[in-house]
């Protein structure tokens, strides 16, 4: 049996989400690495529900997915370029200072949000 107190058992490698920082530049690096499954470039909507597995099945998802695609997509042709992508993470970052807190996600929305939790960010190593 352990006798370490709770705390200390619980800790993790990685920051907490509530006090971590996210490179604009290294999230859309990341994000494409992970998502542009073609190479082209640009991301579009069956790539996400593609890295999504079954859930991808579920109306409600590929709906969100949608949106959220549509969302990043300034030039209307379906798909998000790095530069759609880094411009919506650039309007979020309130301080202008090339990283996304807590905070500013938060205060960004749900298409934030719902970006992040498709795509990262992942602890080390995950």
């Amino acid at each position: 049996m352990s006798t370490k107190p709770v705390s200390a058992a619980m800790t993790r490698p990685w920051p907490s989400p509530l006090n971590m920082t996210v490179s604009i530049d290294a999230f859309v690096q990341a994000a494409f690495k992970n998502l542009d499954g073609n190479g082209d470039g640009v991301v579009g909507r069956t790539e996400v529900l593609a890295k999504l597995g079954p859930a991808a099945k579920m109306p409600l998802l590929t709906f969100m997915v949608g949106q959220v695609v549509k969302s990043l997509d300034t030039s209307g042709d379906g798909l998000v370029s790095k530069a759609e992508l880094t411009a919506f993470l650039n309007r979020a970052d309130a301080n202008q200072d090339g990283s996304l807190s807590a905070g500013e996600i938060y205060a960004a929305g749900v298409g934030l949000v719902g970006v992040i939790a498709m795509i990262g960010p992942q602890p080390p190593g995950g």
